[in-house]
This record gives C-alpha cells, sequence and structure tokens, in this order.
C-alpha cells in the first residue's frame, strides 16, 4: 500500500510539470484516507506554495461532495 510519505515523493519528483503534478495530487486525493487530507493540504502549502495548498483543497472538497452525493443515491 502506498503511503502519504510516497505520494509526497512522487509529487516532489512530478512538480516540474504543472499537468502532471494536478494528476498526481488527484490520484493522491482519491488514495489516502479521510484523516490524511489535511496533512497532504498542509504540505502541499508548504512545499509546492500556496496555489497547489488552494488546488489540493478543492480536490479534497470535491472528493467530499462526491462521496456525499453517492450516499444520498443509495
Amino acid at each position: 500500500m502506498i503511503t502519504l510519505e510516497d505520494h509526497r515523493a512522487i509529487l516532489k519528483r512530478v512538480s516540474f510539470d504543472e499537468s502532471l503534478l494536478k494528476k498526481e495530487l488527484e490520484k493522491t486525493v482519491n488514495a489516502i484516507a479521510e484523516d490524511e487530507q489535511a496533512k497532504l493540504i498542509d504540505w502541499c502549502k508548504k512545499e509546492l506554495g500556496m496555489k497547489w495548498g488552494q488546488i489540493a483543497t478543492a480536490l479534497v472538497l470535491q472528493k467530499k461532495f462526491k462521496v456525499s452525493q453517492l450516499g444520498k443515491h443509495q
């Protein structure tokens, strides 16, 4: 199983390419547990910049919305 640390290493390695970074960030948000999301957002702000912290926040909120919508349809 890939850990949050593993995902961070991947994000750091692809940070030279914004398109690739966004794709990997989306994968990371979908793969990590809910209790790791705040840690990811904080790390993005610190290591990648405020812009990526905001993108991570938006992706987390999008994931939560999708999950809540799925729950309503079941």
